[in-house]
């Protein structure tokens, strides 16, 4: 699960990458209303190894780095 917190409304994209740089998957690609949310991640198809998560609001951008192990 991925959780995040919007202060207002916001054009929310969440992505997740490979290692190189690629993306693995779109998890968000709406606006969303203030409030907490929270985002099932399925790694069916991918393989173990160094993900990030790139989480884009209107007005800010965090990535986080996660290691996927099967």
């Amino acid at each position: 699960m991925i959780g995040y917190v919007l202060p207002m409304r916001s054009h929310v994209v969440l992505s997740i990458y490979n290692a190189p740089g690629q993306i693995a998957a779109t998890l968000v690609n709406e606006t969303e209303q203030a409030g907490r949310y929270s985002v099932r991640f399925d790694d069916a198809g991918l393989a173990s190894g160094v993900y990030f998560y790139l989480l884009q609001g209107e007005t800010y951008v965090r990535t986080l780095t996660f290691v996927l192990l099967k």
